[in-house]
């Protein structure tokens, strides 16, 4: 049996975390879920415990708080996915400033898609650490 991969989603909607939550239940893959509802919770939630990977809402991070993440999630080797609320230029910005690995609309999130999305991201983020750990 496969084991679980633990995944952080630090978003101040309610509604949006129990749907993501929703679909990562159902999932043919086996996760773990923990909700930060604010930057601090999960910044604070990142310094304590090392969650596989982090789903990020764009829409309650400033500059300082990506700079945070940036320094936080490389340290640690954590793949983040940026979730915004809509696709405009400034959410690939964001993304790439924050030091994410790739970034969702949340309005077009659907459970094949998140599930997807994440396990691409876990398997890249294993590969890149192999391929560290080699050199």
């Amino acid at each position: 049996m496969e084991t679980a991969r633990a995944i952080l989603l630090i978003d101040s909607n309610g509604q949006s975390a129990l749907d993501i939550q929703r679909f990562l239940k159902v999932s043919a893959h086996n996760f773990s879920f923990s909700h930060a509802s604010d930057v601090q919770e999960g910044l604070n939630y990142i310094k304590n415990r090392k969650p596989d990977l982090i789903l990020l809402d764009a829409d309650i991070v400033n500059q300082k708080d990506f700079a945070s993440f940036k320094q936080l999630s490389a340290k640690d080797s954590i793949p983040v996915i940026l979730l915004s609320e809509m696709s405009v230029p400034d959410t690939q910005r964001s993304a790439e400033i924050a030091g994410a690995t790739d970034y969702l609309v949340k309005n077009k999130i659907n459970l094949f898609h998140l599930q997807k999305t994440i396990a691409n991201v876990l398997k890249l983020s294993e590969a890149e650490t192999k391929l560290g750990n080699t050199f």
